[in-house]
């Protein structure tokens, strides 16, 4: 299973995810789960909810 896809499939129990649970869930860097979450969203997947630091989180589109 990809990682793209892990993330998508923690929506099944979740509303939301932050960068923080994809680092535990992908076992990854912060800097490595932003990339995740910036593709997501590029691909029109994902929502960004906030700016910056640690309010921010995403939600399927």
């Amino acid at each position: 299973m990809s990682l793209n896809s892990k993330i998508l499939k923690f929506f099944g129990s979740n509303t939301k995810i932050t960068n923080n649970d994809v680092e535990k869930l992908c076992s990854v860097s912060n800097a490595t789960a932003e990339r995740y979450l910036d593709q997501l969203e590029k691909d029109g997947k994902l929502t960004q909810h906030g700016k910056i630091g640690t309010d921010v989180f995403y939600t399927l589109k």
